[in-house]
């Protein structure tokens, strides 16, 4: 079990990106985590949803529990995630 010297259990924030309908599944399944597992000694915290639709960022905020939801910075995550994808390409074509 993971818990505290206290013996409470240990709190982990959780972020989201996307509120759709399978971040609206993670985040449900994050909340009933401490009842389906209690011998993990955990206890989820919402802290931060991101979502390009205000209106899923507020659904995120308002409905699930999540501290702080706001806009993602699409920009940002697409050159993320391009540099990652051209950068896994390169490696596996000099590895055949």
């Amino acid at each position: 079990m993971t818990t505290t010297p206290s013996g409470a259990a240990r709190e982990i924030g959780v972020g989201l990106i996307s509120v759709g309908w399978m971040g609206k599944l993670h985040s449900r399944a994050y909340q009933a985590l401490p009842s389906v597992y209690p011998e993990l000694g955990l206890k989820p915290r919402l802290v931060h949803a991101a979502d390009t639709a205000e209106d899923r960022a507020a659904y995120a905020r308002d409905v699930l529990g999540y501290e702080k939801a706001g806009p993602t910075t699409a920009p940002y995550w697409t050159t993320r995630t391009s540099r990652s994808c051209r950068s896994a390409r390169r490696t596996s074509s000099t590895t055949k």
